[in-house]
């Protein structure tokens, strides 16, 4: 049997903007996830900050239960100033990312776009709105990649000023 003649694709003019159409849709998902893993990552820096400064105070009352010194609360202030600004960039990533859906919701676009036009039409529009919402979703993406990283210098500065007010007071 011919091996060419089993295949779906053969003879398909438009395998190379089907080829092209199916390897944004992937790269569309992976996008997604890397969004998703982006807030998981500012969100753990949150809430881990809020865990630290809450055991630092609760060991340090518990374990002297006794009148703490001066540097102590300075540093522990310090911290909760490093820990609110993390939360001005946790907010700021967290925000909800816009970006348009690949196909549109409007029907008077549909018909334009899409409905009654030549399949190589349509495979080339597909592929020109899955490039507008990659386009979008990376600079979301880029966006909250830009904000971990002082987050997470903000993380380390806190987690330091509570082990300096453990540690000094």
């Amino acid at each position: 049997m011919d091996t060419e003649s089993e295949s779906p694709i053969v003879g398909d003019p438009y395998f190379g903007e089907r080829a092209v159409l199916d390897e944004l849709r992937r790269l569309r998902e992976h996008q997604y996830a890397n969004l998703a893993s982006l807030d998981q990552k500012l969100q753990l820096l949150f809430e881990g900050g809020g865990l630290l400064i809450a055991l630092a105070a609760t060991v340090k009352v518990a374990a002297l239960q006794q009148h703490t010194g001066r540097e102590f609360w300075i540093l522990a202030s310090l911290a909760l100033c490093f820990y609110l600004a993390l939360g001005g960039f946790f907010v700021a990533a967290m925000r909800p990312s816009r970006f348009e859906a690949p196909v549109s919701r409007e029907w008077e676009q549909l018909d334009k776009n899409f409905f009654g036009q030549p399949e190589r039409a349509v495979l080339l529009q597909l592929a020109v709105d899955y490039q507008v919402t990659l386009d979008q979703m990376a600079e979301a993406a880029s966006h909250k990649a830009r904000i971990l990283q002082p987050a997470s210098v903000l993380f380390m500065l806190a987690l330091l000023a509570l082990l300096g007010a453990l540690w000094l007071s």
